[in-house]
């Protein structure tokens, strides 16, 4: 009984005033102006550079092996006890050219969460300090996560992300499954990941959980924008950072409300144009 008295209190008070709408608005318009003072050019590029890397070179030592795997299938498939090894059955051949295809397709998904994990462990601490301490100055960090529970929170969200990827996979023949279960998926995925990352240095245990639970269904929606990011040519190639200041700018706002400081004041056009690039941030 009090710790549900406790969970009402700490959902007591009204919730930011400006709906979903306005939180989207607000979000997009100071990521744009983080992204125009330059504090995120160290961070953009070499986390999916890496990543990239990494499954390119992964899938072109597992392609001869995988290949021959589906053929060793087809020589099974066509030359049942002792049968006719050219009589192949339709969906033998189908279910070659789906694997082969859903091998190439799997690694889209790879280099996302492996950028994530690279974010996590080494560059969003410091993009998000930065884009506190400039835009959200009045609050104070209360450290309630950790460099190590935002590793654990991102393995686990990517775990259970990639288990999510396999379970639908069947269903992709369904038209319109290929985009929507992806789309879903990745949008949980940032909500999961970007919202205890994003609130770990400034947020206390119980604010994290808060903001977190308070403003799940708008998180969630934050998350589908970022998600909607990687389907813009040339931008997805960047869209970890760009979904990462996406969200800080959503949850630190929300954590400035929910601490009673009200509406937070956006920084003057004057120390904007003041700003130089910061390069700190590459690893």
């Amino acid at each position: 009984m009090t710790h549900a008295g406790s969970d009402a209190a700490d959902f007591a008070g009204p919730r930011w005033p400006d709906g979903l709408s306005g939180l989207l608005w607000l979000a997009l318009r100071r990521s744009l102006r983080t992204l125009l003072r330059g504090e995120a050019i160290g961070a953009l590029i070499w986390p999916v550079l890496v990543a990239s890397l990494i499954w390119l070179v992964v899938g072109a030592l597992a392609w001869e092996p995988v290949t021959a795997m589906v053929g060793g299938w087809l020589e099974a498939a066509g030359s049942p006890d002792g049968a006719g090894a050219g009589d192949v059955p339709w969906w033998a051949g189908a279910l070659a050219i789906g694997v082969k295809f859903a091998f190439w397709l799997g690694v889209i998904p790879l280099i996302y969460v492996t950028a994530l994990v690279l974010l996590a462990v080494w560059t969003l601490p410091g993009l998000i300090r930065r884009i506190a301490q400039r835009d959200y100055s009045a609050l104070e960090f209360r450290h309630g996560g950790s460099v190590a529970g935002s590793i654990v929170n991102t393995l686990v969200a990517v775990l259970l992300y990639l288990l999510g990827m396999v379970a639908t996979l069947l269903l992709w023949w369904v038209p319109g499954a290929l985009v929507l279960f992806p789309f879903v998926l990745t949008a949980w995925l940032n909500q999961r990941t970007f919202v205890y990352d994003c609130l770990s240095e400034v947020a206390d245990r119980t604010e994290l959980r808060r903001v977190a639970e308070r403003y799940k269904g708008w998180l969630f929606a934050v998350g589908m924008v970022g998600a909607l990011l990687l389907w813009i040519p040339f931008v997805n190639l960047l869209s970890p950072v760009l979904i990462g200041i996406l969200f800080a700018h959503a949850t630190l706002e929300l954590l400035a409300w929910e601490r009673g400081n009200g509406r937070t004041t956006p920084t003057s056009s004057r120390e904007a144009t003041e700003t130089k690039p910061t390069w700190e941030l590459l690893p």
